[in-house]
């Protein structure tokens, strides 16, 4: 996917972009388990983070997170993949404006109510102002088999 941000005001005082976190998720619900693909560039941290199902935490991963500046758009592709035998994610590498990067992190599943669906999700998360930014996110594409 493809994705920009802007913001009436960009930056605190402090120089802090108002852009805290880009939140990019896909999930699964299947026979009885969700997998849910949680990502997020954590601007206030400086690493892409993934999300723990299991201990509901952002969990950080080696891969260092750029603070995009505003009004350029960026393109990132994540590789993930369902262990539906033994109900784990696995988040296997990140591609960020064409150059790739080893994540390989394993998380369990978690048991919910029986059914099936997908579906992808963004989230903008802001700074403690609540300062206003817009994101914007296009050429989505999700490959499944």
């Amino acid at each position: 996917m493809s994705f920009r941000w802007n913001a009436p005001k960009t930056k605190q005082s402090n120089g802090r972009y108002v852009v805290q976190a880009i939140e990019f998720d896909a999930f699964f619900l299947q026979n009885g388990f969700k997998y849910m693909f949680g990502t997020q560039c954590d601007y206030a941290k400086g690493y892409w983070d993934v999300w723990n199902n299991t201990q509901r935490y952002w969990q950080h991963t080696s891969v260092a997170c750029q603070k995009w500046g505003p009004n350029s758009w960026h393109t990132i592709t994540w590789y993930l993949e369902r262990d539906t035998n033994k109900k784990y994610l696995h988040f296997a590498a990140l591609q960020v404006d064409g150059k790739q990067y080893k994540v390989d992190k394993w998380l369990p599943a978690v048991g919910v109510a029986p059914s099936n669906s997908f579906g992808i999700q963004f989230e903008q998360d802001t700074d403690l102002y609540g300062d206003p930014w817009h994101l914007w996110v296009d050429k989505i594409k999700a490959t499944i088999w």
